[in-house]
């Protein structure tokens, strides 16, 4: 075969070169044997996790971001104030361990609510 042949992504329909491993537009295996080469399974996951926060998604994927993450960040705020009552060392790890956990939460809901947005104003 020669190198101008393609292949179509299953997922997005990009058109890719024949000898890709991955698409190049959103990152999806194109074989099968990928499955047995770690850093290509690796990088096939990120990218699917990157997708979700910067590609468009669907109103049921930020239904469910904000199932998952809405009681991870009202357990981090409660958390923040339970620490404040609690004096030492240990009160100090529980704060900021729960500044981190509200941080991550609200940014996870933040990007994909955003995302969404943008795409269907």
């Amino acid at each position: 075969m020669s190198e101008t042949t393609t292949v179509i992504c299953m997922r997005c329909m990009a058109p890719q070169p024949f000898t890709a491993d991955i698409c190049d537009e959103c990152g999806f295996a194109l074989r099968l044997a990928n499955n047995l080469d770690p850093m290509t399974a690796v990088r096939s996951e990120g990218m699917v996790i990157s997708n979700g926060v910067y590609r468009p998604v669907r109103l049921i994927v930020v239904v469910m971001i904000w199932v998952i993450f809405l009681p991870w960040l009202l357990g981090s705020l409660l958390g923040m104030l339970t620490a404040i009552s609690v004096t030492g060392a240990w009160g100090f790890m529980m704060f900021w361990f729960s500044v981190g956990n509200a941080t991550l939460a609200a940014t996870a809901m933040y990007k994909v609510t955003a995302n969404y947005l943008k795409v269907h104003r």
